[in-house]
């Protein structure tokens, strides 16, 4: 059992481990980069030592945001659609082989969020299974994050984040249908370059 002080411990040791890989020359300059997005929202040691001693019932659930929606008439329509699903769970809900979803990611059909370790612990993110996604402008998405070589991880914190554009809507909730009310005279055409111009400046931000 992980003691309080030992999670501590290397929580801080992590966070001095990442600042080590910024400034050594021994990684390419992609992964230092990623590793300084990390350390932008990467607790200090008081902080850290602040949670280690918050009663754990007392902290909130690991969940980063309430889903906002703009139909009041169903609110919570995109609830839930921010989890991941283990292969297994995935291909149950597409009633397939774990191989055949292993297989769909590959050809770049399914969004994994890649694991350190072995292809099997790879995780996929539950809204992909919602008929109501537009499976066209997340492939133009993902194509984009693949041609800058920026990772899955970063594209999936990406999709999550309410954007002041979207009126707080987040770019899973877009993809879903959510629309602003200021949305509703652009073409559909026009509202995929707006999602994409929103990709591109995000890309641009965690790059540089």
């Amino acid at each position: 059992m992980t003691l309080p002080n030992e999670r501590a411990r290397a929580l801080n040791w992590a966070g001095e481990f990442i600042k080590e890989l910024c400034n050594t020359g021994e990684i390419s300059e992609k992964r230092r980069q990623e590793a300084q997005v990390i350390l932008r929202h990467y607790p200090t040691a008081a902080e850290i030592g602040f949670l280690d001693h918050f009663p754990p019932e007392k902290l909130a659930p690991p969940v980063e945001h309430p889903p906002p929606t703009v139909e009041k008439q169903n609110p919570g329509r995109f609830a839930h659609l921010y989890g991941v699903l283990t292969a297994q769970q995935m291909a149950d809900h597409l009633k397939c082989s774990t191989e055949a979803v292993y297989e769909r990611a590959v050809a770049g059909e399914l969004l994994y969020l890649s694991s350190p370790s072995r292809v099997d612990d790879r995780r996929y993110p539950a809204f992909q299974l919602d008929e109501r996604l537009d499976k066209s402008l997340l492939q133009q998405t993902k194509q984009k994050y693949l041609e800058a070589d920026v990772n899955s991880t970063l594209l999936w914190s990406f999709l999550r984040r309410p954007q002041k554009i979207y009126a707080g809507l987040t770019p899973i909730e877009m993809l879903l249908g959510g629309m602003p009310p200021e949305y509703d005279t652009l073409t559909p055409e026009e509202r995929t370059d707006i999602f994409l111009e929103v990709v591109d400046e995000e890309i641009s931000r965690v790059r540089w």
